[in-house]
């Protein structure tokens, strides 16, 4: 039956090719092109086409591993960021923090690196087509390191104090959290779940 069905879409599908040209500026009429070609002034993309574009920017598996990776670094750091956070307020006086300081600061570079790798890998066409997205990303990713900074500034302070390094670790989370957005919009443009 499947089979049935399929083969009736074909059959309409080549029993009509004009119209389905016209409805992507093709066949001369309705755009004022020659030859399909869009009409100047309308804005049209000339270099790639939608359905071109969506191809040429769709992630590798390689890629996506990649991806994968960089994500999860993304969810550890801002796991432990918050839990800071949450800790540094509700304990008085603070306990030793060097373990908790150290995991987080492996896990922001992790962060960094993963992200890093992940746009290295991309092809001159998915850097082209996917400039903004990929300048959020890595925009995203310097405020990380900034807030990263600042919270390990506050957690190797002499002085430490639980309401300012929750602040700033809450800070930093709210940054990883920022990242993690603009990654998935990365993702989805390449075809990305997740």
């Amino acid at each position: 039956m499947r089979r049935g069905v399929l083969l009736m879409i074909a059959a309409v599908l080549l029993a009509y090719p004009c119209a389905l040209m016209a409805q992507h500026g093709g066949g001369r009429g309705g755009h004022g092109g020659a030859g399909g070609a869009p009409a100047a002034g309308t804005g049209a993309d000339t270099s790639v086409s939608g359905l071109e574009q969506a191809v040429a920017v769709q992630a590798t598996e390689s890629q996506r591993a990649l991806f994968q990776r960089a994500a999860t670094s993304v969810e550890v750091a801002r796991k432990l960021a918050e839990d800071l956070a949450q800790d540094s307020v509700k304990t008085t006086p603070l306990p030793n923090l060097a373990g908790t300081a150290e995991a987080l600061m492996n896990a922001v570079d992790v962060v960094h690196h993963t992200n890093e790798v992940f746009v290295q890998g991309l092809s001159k066409t998915q850097i082209s087509e996917l400039k903004s997205l990929i300048k959020k990303v890595s925009k995203a990713g310097e405020d990380v390191e900034a807030k990263w900074k600042a919270t390990n500034r506050e957690l190797t302070s002499p002085k430490v104090s639980g309401p300012k390094l929750s602040e700033t670790a809450g800070k930093l989370t709210q940054a990883l959290t920022s990242l993690r957005a603009q990654q998935k919009a990365l993702g989805n443009e390449m075809g990305i779940q997740g």
